[in-house]
């Protein structure tokens, strides 16, 4: 996964064999669009990136969603 390790070197300089030990355990799958991966209610269990696409974040109030991020 370079485009993991291009994306978080931005951020923080990390040994190569370091992020390569991480990654170990991540699994790469993929979601049609408009599909809501955290049902409301649900709790999240898993850390997400993003490689192609656009993930939407929001909170329900009311019955209005309120946009938190975009990724």
């Amino acid at each position: 996964m370079t485009i993991f390790n291009d994306s978080f070197n931005k951020i923080l300089k990390v040994e190569n064999e370091i992020l390569d030990d991480y990654l170990f355990n991540w699994s790469e799958y993929s979601v049609p669009k408009k599909i809501i991966m955290l049902p409301e209610g649900k709790t999240e269990r898993y850390l997400c990136f993003v490689v192609e696409g656009i993930q939407k974040s929001y909170y329900l109030q009311e019955g209005k969603a309120h946009v938190i991020a975009f990724t």
